[in-house]
């Protein structure tokens, strides 16, 4: 079985500080991407971010700052009937999804966690990995999602 990664850019990749060049990836969560794909490679992803990836902008922007796997790029989402909600872009996704696999996890990297609602089978607020947005995706949390992309929960209360 498959496991979807949901990926957000703007937080994540692009760490939000008062040096921040607009469309810039920042290197080092790059790296700790390919380190996640590498221990769970049975791992596809979702661009979730409002960057898209129209021309492949997004796919290209990380492979630019050191991407090893833009093939595992699967997809990305729209927006929904004008409503910004990334339980709804996702679960859209998803439902015109027509590939047979299907996914055991879906975890998602995102620095904005109200974007996300409580109820969407496999696109709440927890299945969310939340980033800090002027630390974007570091150790800790490139480790909660391994461990979440491999059915672990590090919820001990």
């Amino acid at each position: 079985m498959k496991n979807l990664l949901g990926i957000d850019i703007d937080g994540v990749f692009n760490i939000m500080s008062y040096d921040d060049i607009e469309g810039d990836i920042n290197k080092t969560p790059v790296v700790y991407l390919n380190k996640i794909i590498e221990v769970v490679p049975n791992c596809d992803i979702l661009i979730t971010s409002s960057w898209g990836n129209k021309n492949n902008k997004t796919t290209k922007a990380l492979v630019n700052a050191g991407f090893k796997y833009p093939e595992k790029i699967v997809g990305v989402t729209g927006y929904c009937n004008g409503e910004y909600s990334r339980s709804k872009e996702i679960s859209e996704w998803l439902n015109n999804f027509s590939k047979s696999e299907y996914y055991k996890n879906y975890v998602y990297i995102d620095d904005e966690i109200e974007l996300f609602d409580y109820s969407s089978k496999n696109a709440s607020r927890y299945n969310v990995v939340q980033c800090r947005a002027d630390r974007g995706l570091d150790l800790e949390k490139s480790y909660e999602t391994i461990c979440r992309l491999q059915g672990i929960s590090l919820k001990f209360w």
